[in-house]
């Protein structure tokens, strides 16, 4: 689990490989309350989405695409306040 770096493109190279490619896909997320997860979902090795999984079986999909989210810039992740 790590901390991205907000001000820019966080890799998910180093992270599991979910999809059997060859190439990290899942990059886990410190969090004491909810199980957050960076994923690529385009086979570039960057973030395209941010999953979080909380209390209660509450799960939130936030696409870290700039035409979606305005914190997303080239799919840069929200800064840590603003996460779901």
């Amino acid at each position: 689990m790590f901390r991205p770096d907000v001000s820019g493109p966080i890799s998910t190279g180093s992270g599991m490989d979910t999809n059997h490619d060859g190439l990290g896909d899942t990059v886990s997320l410190a969090d004491p309350t909810r199980v957050l997860l960076l994923v690529d979902t385009d086979g570039d090795e960057l973030a395209d989405e941010l999953v979080s999984l909380a209390p209660h079986g509450v799960l939130t999909s936030i696409p870290l695409t700039p035409d979606l989210d305005p914190l997303a810039q080239l799919c840069t992740a929200p800064a840590p306040d603003d996460w779901p």
